[in-house]
């Protein structure tokens, strides 16, 4: 038997398994320098929290101090060398004022200990890593640590209020004083300031907690005048004021007239207002005169000047149908209160010191140069007659006197008849005599007694004429005089000012009245001529119902007639009560209808007996 050996041949590496090797052997030494580094950096961070207990670290500051490294205890004493003192003064400015205060007295404390706890902090105030991190960040760029500052800001506020008392002030226009001595001066503007509390104080707060000291200028608002300067409307003021205005009446036709009237300089700075004028350019002053006070002063100058229209006086002629003018028309004027207080301010401002006073003319109601068909007077329309033959002369002259005053009167269309308007003033010197009236209960010795005649005669022809009466008195008892013709109930009595007569021409034509006196016949007549409308006036006779007998007669004793004297001084007569009832009608449609009712009183005859001296013998 062949025994065979056999040799095996020597094994050869595989190329794989020789770069595992190589990568083990390389991450087997990286992690070994890993971990000898992770441990190096555990030791020297270890070293660094075992060196750095109880101490701040490294590049840490505090007012620019570098604390690290030092104890809280050494990092209060660095900073509090330099540290700005409380005492330190800060001032606040405006302009060249300038006030001073401390720190604390505005309000900041510095707290040193919360300061360097604030700093010792730094790094230790968060988890590992981020107190690491922290730590690392500190070490190689530092940290500033700003000082605690406890700030109060109302002790700033408070020394604020004390310098706004002497910063504020308004703001003030230029102004202008009148003294009433007549000087007028211009008071200067001022612009006006305000210290902004708010803005001032956030600058201090900001310098407090910087701890910034040295000046701080005040936010101060200004507000300029809206009127800088008056100097010039005062030196025009006085002008005006200083001279005197006249009034005066400018009459072209040359007649002389009331006036002149000044306003002195005395009333005119009494009258005179500063006002502020607002205008596109801007507000400023004028002065003028108060309107309301010149009215008051300019009011009663009217009662001078005053003309009342004067009313054309007429005669109509029955035959020709033609009027004569027997007073003219005059136009009147009356004075223009507002136009005159205008001219007054506009001549106020200029140089020219003279005023005319302005007027409204008056027309008259009635004008003289219209025609009669242009006035509706074309015929007789109404007529009313009274007898009075028998009357004592006085009485007469009275009656007379009276008629002439409505002889040629006119009434317009619509106006309204008033006898008292027409009859004026009576008394001796107007012509009147006296004369037996009715007053007071008693027949007595009166200026124009008979007047009553010539009214009762009126208020006949507007009565019986169909005219609308407005306004009629009856005589306190029954007058013999005023019933012939007609009977009791149809007189009229006039007593100026109070008791009057008035009816209303309510035609559309003018009414022209005519007084007759006959003094031969005793008659009294009113005509009135003026264009019939067409009515008809039916009047009924009057209606005597209630007499009332009179009482016995009563006898006065008179010291001022001779003894043995008896003179009777009243009359006796029933009273009654008289209704005259009166339709007027115009085609068949009743216009009105009326009544006059009169309550006449009983009335006693008085008698006077003289118990004077005796009568003086007949020689």
């Amino acid at each position: 038997m062949t025994t065979h050996e056999w040799t095996a041949a020597p094994a050869r590496a595989r190329p794989g398994s020789v770069w595992a090797w190589t990568l083990f052997q390389f991450l087997l030494a990286t992690a070994v320098l890993t971990l000898i580094v992770v441990l190096t950096f555990i030791l020297a961070i270890g070293l660094v929290q075992r060196d750095y207990r109880g101490r701040i670290y490294p590049g840490v500051r505090v007012w620019q101090v570098d604390v690290g490294g030092m104890t809280q205890a050494q990092a209060m004493q660095a900073i509090a060398a330099v540290l700005p003192p409380q005492t330190a003064r800060i001032t606040l400015r405006d302009g060249e004022r300038t006030w001073t205060a401390t720190p604390e007295e505005l309000g900041l404390r510095l707290d040193a200990s919360a300061t360097v706890a604030a700093a010792y902090a730094v790094g230790r105030e968060g988890g590992l890593l981020s107190n690491l991190i922290a730590q690392a960040q500190t070490w190689y760029g530092g940290k500033e640590v700003s000082p605690v500052a406890i700030l109060d800001p109302r002790r700033a506020q408070a020394v604020l209020a004390r310098i706004q008392a002497d910063v504020d002030q308004p703001v003030r226009d230029a102004d202008i004083i009148i003294s009433p001595e007549g000087g007028v001066q211009a008071t200067p503007s001022q612009v006006g300031r305000a210290l902004d509390v708010p803005a001032t104080l956030n600058r201090i707060l900001d310098a407090l907690i910087h701890l910034r000291g040295g000046e701080i200028p005040l936010v101060i608002h200004e507000t300029s005048p809206a009127i800088a300067d008056a100097s010039a409307t005062a030196a025009q003021s006085q002008r005006m004021l200083g001279r005197p205005l006249e009034l005066y009446v400018d009459d072209q036709a040359g007649e002389e007239q009331p006036g002149p009237w000044v306003l002195s300089p005395q009333a005119l700075i009494s009258m005179a207002v500063v006002r502020r004028v607002e205008s596109p350019d801007g507000p400023r002053l004028e002065v003028g005169l108060d309107a309301a006070k010149l009215r008051a002063w300019v009011e009663p100058i009217t009662a001078t000047v005053q003309i009342e229209p004067q009313d054309a006086r007429l005669r109509f002629d029955e035959n020709t149908g033609q009027l004569t003018v027997l007073q003219p028309s005059r136009e009147g004027r009356s004075l223009d209160v507002e136009a005159t207080v205008a001219r007054i301010l506009e001549h106020a401002a200029s140089d020219d010191r003279r005023v005319p006073l302005a007027f409204r003319r008056i027309p008259p109601q009635v004008p003289d140069n219209k025609s009669a068909a242009e006035l509706g007077i074309t015929e007789l329309v109404a007529e009313g007659t009274t007898y009075f033959k028998g009357s004592p002369k006085e009485r007469i002259t009275n009656i007379k006197v009276a008629a002439a005053r409505f002889d040629g009167v006119v009434i317009p269309p619509g106006g309204v008849f008033s006898f008292n308007a027409y009859l004026g003033d009576v008394s001796l010197d107007t012509g009147f005599a006296e004369a037996l009236i009715i007053y007071n209960g008693r027949t007595i010795q009166g200026v124009g007694g008979g007047v009553c005649q010539v009214s009762t005669t009126a208020f006949r022809a507007a009565f019986f004429g169909g005219y609308p009466i407005l306004e009629r008195y009856p005589h306190a008892y029954r007058v013999s005089w005023y019933e012939r013709g007609f009977g009791p109930g149809l007189d009229a009595t006039v007593y100026a000012p109070l008791v009057d007569f008035k009816f209303k021409n309510d035609r559309p034509y003018y009414l022209l009245i005519t007084t007759l006196v006959d003094e031969k016949a005793g008659t009294l007549t009113y005509k009135f001529y003026s264009t019939s409308d067409g009515r008809q006036i039916k009047v009924e006779p009057p209606v005597i119902t209630n007499v009332v007998p009179h009482g016995p007669d009563i006898y006065e004793e008179d010291p001022t007639l001779p003894q043995g004297t008896v003179k009777q001084v009243d009359w006796a007569v029933d009273g009654a009560d008289v209704t005259v009832k009166r339709v007027v009608t115009r085609n068949g449609e009743v216009l009105y209808r009326d009544t006059v009712f009169t309550r006449y009183e009983p009335w006693q005859a008085v008698f006077k007996v003289g118990t004077g001296l005796p009568a003086s013998p007949s020689p």
